[in-house]
């Protein structure tokens, strides 16, 4: 899929000069026309690599801390990729619904017994893990700047996380399937600034604490926090295409007790900590 959007941003830089010729009025751009210049359309999208810094997870307080770095076979890098649009509005109203997939299936052989919630998973046992967390972030930020040269905006983001996280026998006799979706909001910034010539550098972070089951879109009385951090150094290339290298660091977790149980003998307490890297490339059409 990947070559098929590097072909599509190829593709529109080579015929922008055809777009730019067709426009009826001088000044239109591949997405945007002068007529309605009050506000922009943005276009955005990543591909890259990313790596687990580290990953455990707990099930129960008497249960079995899982390591997946190092016992569940995810020290290795995984395919990134990221999408969004962008709405500028009278230059500074700056709206963002981005889409960021993610998820990490492995197998692995268990090193020693496990208690993962209420059934335990032997040494030399073989799982099939899924941890899936992909999730939908709709942001709303203004821009204090509001020039060409630079943008200073800040605002607030919705984010809908999708978890899905499976502990399943090679054999299918035994599975642990946790699933649950929720609203987290999240304070978000970003900064760039336009150098001279074609080049710009940047930054944009987005993050959350919470400590209430409110924030964190369960009925789980814990502590949750997410960041979103990237540094980013970008060109333009012909007049409607940024291309740029982007850095993120990406994590969260949540530790507590879940006050409606599942089984008996469920004490619903949980600790998930999750952090990643990523170095990815990118493209922004205008």
């Amino acid at each position: 899929m990947k070559k098929y959007f590097w072909l599509f941003f190829v593709t529109l830089t080579l015929i922008r000069p055809v777009f730019a010729e067709e426009s009826a009025v001088p000044g239109g751009s591949i997405l945007n026309s002068p007529a309605g210049k009050n506000y922009q359309v943005r276009l955005n999208t990543e591909f890259g690599m990313f790596g687990i810094i580290n990953h455990t997870i707990q099930f129960g307080k008497s249960g079995s801390q899982f390591n997946y770095l190092t016992e569940g076979n995810q020290d290795v890098l995984y395919a990134f990729q990221r999408y969004s649009v962008e709405f500028i509005l009278a230059r500074q109203h700056e709206f963002i619904l981005l889409y960021q997939p993610l998820e990490l299936k492995t197998l692995a052989v268990m090193k020693r017994d496990m208690l993962i919630e209420n059934i335990v998973f032997t040494n030399g046992e073989v799982l099939n893990l899924t941890y899936g967390f992909p999730f939908y972030r709709f942001s709303y930020m203004y821009d204090f700047d509001g020039s060409d040269a630079t943008e200073i905006a800040l605002g607030i983001s919705l984010q809908l996380r999708d978890a899905t996280i499976i502990f399943e026998s090679a054999k299918g006799a035994k599975a642990i399937v946790n699933q649950n979706v929720g609203p987290v909001p999240i304070i978000k910034f970003r900064w760039t600034s336009y150098l001279a010539g074609d080049f710009y550098i940047g930054t944009e972070i987005d993050g959350f604490y919470a400590s209430s089951s409110f924030f964190n879109g369960s009925n789980i009385e814990f502590e949750g926090w997410i960041y979103d951090a990237s540094l980013r150094a970008g060109m333009t290339v012909g007049e409607f295409v940024h291309l740029y290298l982007n850095v993120r660091f990406l994590g969260g977790g949540a530790t507590g007790t879940e006050k409606n149980l599942d089984y008996p003998g469920d004490d619903g307490y949980t600790d998930n900590k999750f952090h990643t890297f990523s170095v990815s490339v990118g493209a922004t059409i205008f």
